[in-house]
């Protein structure tokens, strides 16, 4: 690798370096670090991979060692593998003492106190004590009560709690500390956090709760980045314009825009008249899309090519639901969609990198991950995942399943509410379940389909017809529409119970499982035998990924806490979590909402306007029973 003005090996900026740029974080992380406190405080760091978290530490760190805190950086990386939480926080005490050792503000007269022996002589002592325990009372009786300053804790790669899985524990403690009121000297803490993960693996445990301390966020390069401007002025006499197409083709990325600002400036002079755009297009052809896995020496692209093939089997759901967003990001024209931050795939695709967050939206991070990573490159990694996890677990995806829909035909469909405008809730929903139905018929992943046919009821009767209506093309849904008028009352049982009967008797012996989705305006007549009809489906299946009984809701007159109920099984009515309930208008895609209920992901399970309408229902079905 040849010297380069420009950052483009691994590893941080050293501070001072001339190439760094400044970004918001900067001044809020220096924010954070001058604050008044009233109590120990906690701030996060969570981006991709090369963004500049660690050199952003770096500057930071240095900038605070001219003043008097005392600052002290920790990478887990360097812990190697830790097995215990004993070993954790000996491991995060150490370093902290050994650190303000060599600080020498902690003294016995005119020498510095050997905070490391000290620690060594105190640790083993009282085996009864948690390690969390013990590392708290040294953390204050030892050090901040004898430094009379702030102390900054920087803790890098904490993903490596996640492996060690100890992150539920670390957080949790974490959060205690920002809770004690008894200790006054705690307020001379702070902890920053950082590392390639999301908040959802952090807690994955519902009795911690990842709900304090800041988020800070790393945006990508903007403006004039004028200290990038140096290296380029070697071969162009109007730099900030070559930079302009640079961080076209880079979105700002931090590490890429490095790279080709060095692949730039290690170039001949650029003449006059040279078209600067179609100039950096061909260095970006040539130098890093073409043979992009040989030419990626540094693991950029490669790195985010692996977060979506190597993974741990419970992930792989994970990453194939997230792949779908991403492909919608490719394929949609709009290029956007607005960012849920309860969203874990949401947070999969950004800590991966392939994507950022730009005004609260979430778009292709750059054009040369639009390139690179297109939708040839989204099918081979649906099929690699799509086909390792059909190996491995029996319904785990969306394919080849029976897929039954079930329209509500009770007398309340023809009335109008404000979310279908002029229309009545019946033909409200006749475009809502083409759309449906055209989406599920179309969905493919190499060989694997959901469905040839979807097999359509309306009900309202206490009967149920004999056979249901075969539907192969969505088109055909106009005509079930105005052969099938509103009638009288909400009898579902019948219906259900026939649908679950051709299954178990045709899709069942198959091996395939069952979507039974249920469009309706209100609760149902017949309510215990739909009950009973979801304990049957229980007693005929080992997972219950098997089958999912979704229930989309449309108009005021729904009871949205009695499914509810029903849906997080408050009362333990039924042996598997089948049940599934959410709002027609909070659906924007039927078949993301299809994978939602089959990924290992308690975060994914509440809708979003769920935690906004219903907090203390979430705050109850979250509390350990």
């Amino acid at each position: 690798m040849h010297n380069s003005f420009y950052q483009i090996t691994g590893g941080s900026l050293r501070p001072g370096a001339p190439t760094y740029v400044e970004r918001e974080a900067d001044d809020i992380l220096w924010k954070f670090t001058q604050s008044e406190r009233n109590n120990c405080d906690v701030c996060y760091i969570l981006a991709p991979r090369q963004t500049g978290k660690t050199s952003l530490i770096n500057k930071t760190v240095d900038k605070l060692r001219s003043q008097p805190n005392i600052c002290v950086t920790i990478s887990l990386q360097e812990f190697g593998n830790i097995d215990s939480e004993s070993s954790l926080y000996l491991n995060l005490i150490r370093s902290i003492c050994k650190q303000v050792l060599d600080i020498g503000i902690i003294k016995s007269g005119t020498k510095p106190v050997n905070l490391v022996k000290k620690l060594d002589g105190l640790w083993s002592k009282d085996q009864n004590v948690q390690p969390t325990v013990k590392f708290r009372e040294f953390l204050i009786a030892e050090i901040l009560k004898k430094i009379n300053t702030n102390l900054v804790i920087f803790i890098d790669e904490v993903q490596g709690l996640i492996s060690w899985k100890l992150n539920n524990e670390f957080v949790g403690f974490l959060k205690s500390l920002t809770e004690n009121n008894n200790e006054p000297t705690l307020k001379q803490l702070a902890f920053v956090l950082l590392g390639v993960a999301k908040p959802s693996d952090l807690v994955t445990n519902y009795t911690y709760a990842f709900n304090f301390g800041k988020h800070i966020e790393i945006s990508y390069f903007t403006g004039d980045c004028e200290p990038l401007q140096a290296g380029i002025k070697t071969v162009t006499n109007n730099p900030q314009k070559v930079l302009n197409a640079i961080l076209y083709w880079t979105g700002g990325q931090p590490f890429l825009t490095q790279v080709l600002c060095d692949l730039v400036a290690r170039n001949p002079q650029i003449l006059e008249n040279t078209d600067i755009e179609d100039y950096i297009k061909k260095i970006v052809d040539d130098k890093i899309i073409v043979n992009w896995r040989r030419q990626d020496q540094q693991n950029h692209l490669n790195g985010i090519d692996k977060w979506f093939y190597t993974t741990s089997p419970d992930q792989k759901l994970t990453k194939l639901a997230a792949l779908r967003i991403y492909r919608s990001l490719l394929g949609s024209g709009k290029g956007a969609i607005k960012f849920d931050e309860y969203n874990s795939l949401h947070w999969e695709l950004l800590i991966s990198g392939i994507v950022k967050k730009e005004d609260d939206y979430l778009k292709v991070a750059n054009s040369i991950y639009e390139q690179i990573f297109n939708l040839n490159w989204v099918y081979e990694r649906e099929t690699f995942l799509q086909e390792d996890s059909m190996s491995q677990v029996p319904f785990s995806t969306i394919y080849n399943r029976d897929v039954f829909i079930l329209i509500d035909q009770s007398a309340s469909m023809v009335r109008k509410d404000a979310d279908t405008g002029e229309q009545t809730r019946y033909q409200y929903l006749e475009e809502v379940i083409e759309g449906h139905i055209n989406s599920i018929l179309s969905e493919t992943t190499g060989q694997e389909k959901i469905c040839e046919s979807v097999s359509v009821y309306f009900f309202s009767r206490n009967q149920v017809d004999d056979y249901p209506i075969k539907v192969s093309d969505a088109a055909q849904v106009q005509s079930l529409f105005l052969e099938n008028k509103p009638k009288t009352k909400t009898f579902i049982g019948p219906t259900i119970d026939r649908c679950l009967d051709i299954w178990l008797a045709e899709g069942k012996p198959k091996n395939r499982g069952a979507f039974f989705i249920i469009y309706t305006d209100g609760l149902f007549d017949d309510e215990p035998r739909f009950e009973n009809c979801l304990k049957k489906a229980c007693n005929n299946i080992e997972d219950e990924k098997t089958v999912k009984f979704i229930i989309l809701g449309l108009g005021k007159d729904i009871d949205e806490m009695s499914f509810l109920n029903l849906y997080f099984n408050v009362n333990n009515r039924l042996p598997y979590n089948v049940f599934v309930f959410n709002l027609v208008n909070e659906v924007d895609d039927i078949i993301q909402e299809l994978e939602r209920q089959l990924v290992d992901d308690p975060s994914l399970a509440f809708p979003e306007w769920v935690k906004k309408k219903y907090p203390e229902f979430v705050k109850k079905v979250n509390a350990p029973r």
